[in-house]
């Protein structure tokens, strides 16, 4: 059975990003969320307190990693 993963959009993005888990998620396991340069240097981290929630990133134009739970998705900001 496959764990049901997140979506994150726009991708790319500039400096807002929609992150949602879907509804049968366990949320307890998917709310924390980090995001990694690609040295691996972890760059922005917060803990989700909603199955769907807008962040505002501060982030060089570059590409980066977005992990949450145990779950990793390119994202590329402009």
């Amino acid at each position: 059975i496959n764990q049901p993963t997140f979506s994150i959009s726009p991708n790319p993005a500039h400096d807002k990003l929609n992150v949602e888990c879907p509804p049968e998620a366990d949320f307890a396991s998917l709310n924390a969320i980090k995001i990694y340069d690609v040295t691996g240097r972890e760059v922005f981290a917060t803990t989700l307190n909603a199955k769907h929630e807008t962040l505002n990133l501060n982030l060089s134009p570059a590409l980066y990693f977005v992990r949450v739970g145990n779950h990793t998705q390119k994202l590329i900001i402009e």
